[in-house]
């Protein structure tokens, strides 16, 4: 084995070693950035309890309008498919149901 690939198989190992030791620049962004984001976080819940309860109360009743009002699609096309087990009639009065108390709240 000659001086020269002696030297060329020390630099390709120190190389690999440095490329081992090195975080993407993705991982060391997040690594910096995650105690202050913690903080921020901790921050706004602690000066925003309010906010933070109300803004979970919005999205809880959301949830429950999106719910109702994809039953009731399924109850129109149920009914349009001829099995429906609802008259037009309650499907009508259902709807109407549905948007008064939405317009109440």
């Amino acid at each position: 084995m000659s001086k020269t690939d002696n030297t060329a198989n020390q630099n390709s190992r120190a190389n690999q070693n440095t490329a081992s030791n090195q975080q993407s620049p993705a991982n060391q962004q997040s690594s910096k950035l995650h105690p202050d984001v913690k903080n921020y976080v901790k921050l706004f819940f602690k000066e925003n309890k309010l906010v933070a309860f109300l803004s979970m109360i919005v999205f809880i009743a959301l949830s429950m309008i999106y719910t109702a009002i994809s039953w009731i699609l399924q109850i129109i096309f149920d009914y349009m498919a001829g099995k429906g087990a609802f008259s037009l009639a309650t499907i009508l009065l259902l709807v109407v149901s549905f948007m008064l108390a939405i317009s109440l709240i």
